[in-house]
């Protein structure tokens, strides 16, 4: 568990000029800093600035931290109270890191607060509130948040708005749309519209941008004279990344049909009728893709902090070990110790104290490399009415007792014993071969060597020549493209591989009735594991395989929990 307190306060949702009071020059920011630290008597203390929040990350604070935060501001706690939030402790590190890659802003996927946690922590080191732990955290937060801004695209703008907004003013086709704004957002619309048959006119604030910026057919106006154009067009579009409004109340006069796109508000609230991205009721499968990827890079992450801060609490159990084993050496040495004679007391002492260091670097070495671990499940999930294998049962997951009816909740399952990410045994296919419930249970534990066979074609001897020796498990990653060669099978049986997994349903060529990879592997009792998922994120990696069937008696086969550990 971090030992991390986070409280903010959000302002986004406020006007502009409320919003224009939380823009902290640089030493008052860092003069709150030293007043939290002093008023909470926490360990360190962070103090995040952006353009919709102010958020303190204080560490292991002795009193609560929402009052000294506003204080520290000179804002009044009965005025501001009601405005701030807190992010509960099982939450913590997933806020971070989605908040620094841009999850948690109004505008989506922006890259600035990267920089802002980095100035963050500067003002904290220049402010003696700083500590290894909030290092290290903002150290790895910064790190994955440039991972994912690098990696995909979180701004990517959904067709589907585009879609809605044709929707929403559809019959008004005759008359012309301001699009207020050249953002991605904004071009997309105007782009959509135009090929719709708008006419639509669309702000730009550098007009020598506006060749390659404006959608063709679009016509390009400065920003200045938007509201000159308000009486021509009935249709007003607003879609910028700015702070401030675009339109407010006394600036529009007469009936407008207004639709306010922007992540922050860019219509005045005031104005009545404004319809903005919530009234669309569209999905955004695009940014949904983008986000899921980014999370799964983000649940990694936490994975490992959560695995340093538990190697930094046994720190000090670390260090009594090492002072225990260096004790039993010296006292195992006593007899050997007394051929020093008077001497034997001093060059013990040297004795312990370089036993102490050595036990205690081995120690930290070994913690240290488990804090790096990662794990990673292969396993794909038993979901209601999932099919498996042409002919197999269906999968079938109903509430049996309710939360309502009963006051506890247990569910019925039914499925085929070779259903989702499942593990082969020999009595699948052979008449006389082993049920998993016979095999014994360190089987199911392997080093395994993840092999990319995505490209279509055999599975050759070549390929697989370089698995390791110390593997006795291979894991391929085919995307349905390649296939075992029976050559290649006998080769790798004969080296030593007892577990072969596979990322398709079925590890023989489709139609092939006989099964000759089958019998190949489970003749020799070695173990097959079918419909695999997420090799892709291992590849050329050698990890630790854990596979574990479920234990029923006479199982031919088996759903399996499939987990890889490996070094990050």
């Amino acid at each position: 568990m971090i030992p991390l307190t986070i409280v903010g306060l959000r302002f986004d949702h406020l006007g502009p000029d409320v919003q224009e009071q939380f823009s902290f020059e640089e030493s008052r920011l860092r003069e709150a800093c030293v007043k939290i630290k002093k008023q909470t008597q926490g360990k360190s203390v962070l103090l995040l600035a952006t353009c919709d929040r102010i958020e303190l990350w204080c560490e292991q604070p002795k009193s609560e931290t929402i009052e000294p935060l506003l204080r520290s501001l000179s804002l009044p706690p009965l005025a501001w109270m009601h405005e701030t939030y807190s992010i509960s402790t099982d939450a913590l590190l997933m806020h971070c890191f989605s908040l620094a890659c841009g999850l948690e802003s109004p505008l989506f996927g922006e890259d600035q607060i990267i920089s802002q946690l980095q100035q963050a922590y500067e003002r904290s080191l220049s402010a003696g509130c700083a500590s290894s732990l909030l290092s290290y955290v903002v150290r790895e937060v910064v790190t994955v948040a440039k991972q994912v801004q690098t990696r995909f695209d979180l701004q990517v703008v959904d067709q589907s708005i585009a879609e809605g907004v044709l929707s929403l003013i559809a019959g008004h086709e005759s008359q012309p749309v301001l699009v207020i704004g050249s953002s991605a957002l904004a071009r997309s619309v105007a782009s959509h519209l135009v090929q719709h048959g708008f006419v639509v006119y669309m702000t730009i604030r550098d007009e020598q941008k506006a060749d390659y910026i404006v959608p063709p057919k679009v016509v390009a106006v400065p920003y200045e004279q938007r509201f000159s154009y308000l009486s021509l067009c009935h249709v007003v579009i607003s879609a910028t990344k700015g702070m401030e409004y675009t339109l407010t109340k006394d600036q529009v006069a007469g009936v407008h049909l207004l639709i306010d796109l922007a992540p922050v508000r860019d219509i005045d609230p005031l104005i009545e009728g404004v319809f903005c991205m919530e009234d669309l009721a569209v999905e955004l499968p695009e940014r949904e893709r983008e986000k899921q990827k980014a999370l799964h890079l983000i649940e990694a992450a936490c994975e490992k902090v959560e695995q340093y801060i538990l190697y930094r609490s046994t720190v000090g159990e670390l260090q009594s070990l090492a002072v225990d084993a260096a004790n039993d050496l010296v006292y195992r040495l006593q007899a050997p110790l007394k051929k020093f004679g008077e001497g034997s007391g001093d060059f013990a002492r040297i004795v312990h104290e370089t036993a102490r260091k050595a036990f205690s670097h081995s120690l930290y070495a070994q913690k240290k490399s488990q804090a790096k671990r990662c794990h990673l499940d292969l396993s794909k999930p038993l979901e209601n009415g999932q099919i498996g294998y042409a002919g197999d049962p269906t999968v079938v997951i109903s509430p049996f007792h309710t939360m309502e009816k009963e006051g506890w909740r247990l569910t019925h399952l039914q499925f085929g014993s070779h259903s989702a990410t499942h593990m082969d045994s020999p009595a699948h296919v052979l008449p006389n071969g082993m049920y998993l419930d016979e095999i014994p249970v360190s089987r199911f534990f392997a080093t395994a060597c993840v092999l990319d066979c995505s490209m279509e074609g055999d599975i050759t001897i070549e390929m697989v020549s370089s698995v390791e020796p110390d593997c006795d498990a291979i894991l391929f990653y085919t995307r349905g493209n390649a296939y075992l060669t029976g050559g290649t099978t006998t080769y790798l049986l004969e080296r030593g591989i007892r577990m072969f997994g596979f990322d398709t349903a079925n590890c023989d060529r489709p139609g092939d009735l006989s099964l000759p990879i089958h019998h190949a592997i489970l003749g020799r009792n070695a173990l097959i594991l079918e419909n695999l998922a997420n090799l892709e994120q291992i590849l050329h990696k050698t990890v630790q395989l854990t596979a574990l069937p479920l234990s029923f008696v006479h199982a031919d086969g088996s759903p399996a929990r499939v987990v890889a550990t490996y070094e990050g």
